[in-house]
């Protein structure tokens, strides 16, 4: 009897052993054709956490809508990743880079006449500004190099000077197309000839305008401000009227040009009273290096300036035009 009860108990060992190993294999296939649907009592455990999730998004969004101009803001943003704005952008800092190239043989051609007369003003004038030591040597000796070749600097000058100023209004002239949703068209050869000569004076204003924020006491500076953004608000309006665009009055206008015109004067004053603090320290080649990097910087600042000025008054025209053919529609029914 023991023996036979012996036999019966390892028989049922065996079968129970069996019984765990095909149940541990037919979990394991199970897993492996994908999780098991979760039941009624899981369901709300796994969506608490989502749902949560959603409706902290949704607030978010409402509060954000409730924002004064936040419509607008969305639509800007809207528009410069469809129209890829960076893109555009840095091709203006490009052009603007080439165009300030030949500008600075010129003004290097100039600073060695001046120099000829006055022996070391253009350095000294430079020092008197408190701009950067690296700035004072390298005007130095660009002043006592033009000095030997300042009449090879000025005609190389204004040649290139010519075809960087019209290939910067090309950049313009497309930037405007893409904005504002139109095709090209013919363009009028003074229109194109004023806007070339307007794109040649605003940096030699700008960098007058930097000098003399230099050598004026901080108290006229809050006097000259307003004026300063008056000047650049009222350049670009003239640049905005002489590009493409949809607007039938130049008040259509006046809202980007006083966007671009508030941002540069901001960019001026960052280039003379921030960074030649940070830079003026710097050895002769980590300064020329990183003088460089913040003039790309600061280029492609003003690309996308430029591109968020041209955008915004698309957006706020379109806007304009909706609102009106909605009111006619109203008033027909």
């Amino acid at each position: 009897m023991s023996l036979r009860g012996g036999q019966v108990g390892w028989l049922r060992t065996v079968s129970r052993a069996m019984s765990e190993h095909n149940a541990r294999s037919s979990q394991s296939s199970r897993e492996g054709e994908g999780p098991a649907p979760a039941g009624p009592a899981d369901q709300p455990v796994a969506q608490a956490p989502k749902a949560g999730s959603d409706a902290l998004a949704a607030r978010l969004r409402a509060a954000l809508a409730s924002l004064p101009g936040s419509t607008q803001a969305f639509e800007l943003r809207r528009r410069d990743r469809q129209r890829a704005g960076s893109v555009l952008a840095a091709g203006i800092a490009a052009r603007t880079f080439l165009m300030l190239l030949p500008l600075a043989f010129i003004v290097a051609a100039a600073g060695g006449f001046v120099d000829q007369t006055y022996p070391n003003y253009s350095a000294r004038t430079v020092r008197a500004a408190g701009l950067t030591a690296n700035l004072v040597k390298i005007v130095a000796q660009s002043s006592g190099d033009a000095r030997r070749g300042r009449w090879v600097l000025l005609v190389v000058g204004f040649v290139l000077l010519f075809y960087a100023a019209l290939s910067l209004y090309r950049a313009l002239y497309m930037t405007h197309l893409v904005a504002w949703e139109m095709t090209a068209a013919g363009s009028h050869a003074g229109s194109v000839v004023l806007a070339c000569v307007l794109l040649v004076l605003l940096p030699i204003v700008g960098g007058l305008g930097s000098l003399a924020r230099e050598l004026t006491p901080r108290v006229v500076l809050l006097l000259v401000l307003p004026a300063g953004v008056a000047l650049y608000s009222g350049f670009w309006l003239v640049m905005s009227l002489l590009l493409p665009h949809r607007a039938d009055r130049w008040t259509g206008l006046v809202p980007g040009a006083l966007a671009w015109g508030g941002g540069i004067i901001a960019l001026q004053f960052i280039a003379v009273f921030v960074l030649p603090d940070r830079l003026g320290g710097l050895s002769l080649l980590y300064g020329t290096l990183a003088t460089a990097s913040s003039t790309i910087a600061v280029l492609f600042i003003v690309g996308r300036l430029t591109f968020g000025a041209v955008t915004l008054n698309a957006t706020l025209w379109d806007r304009r035009e909706k609102s009106l053919r909605a009111s006619k529609l109203s008033q027909s029914s």
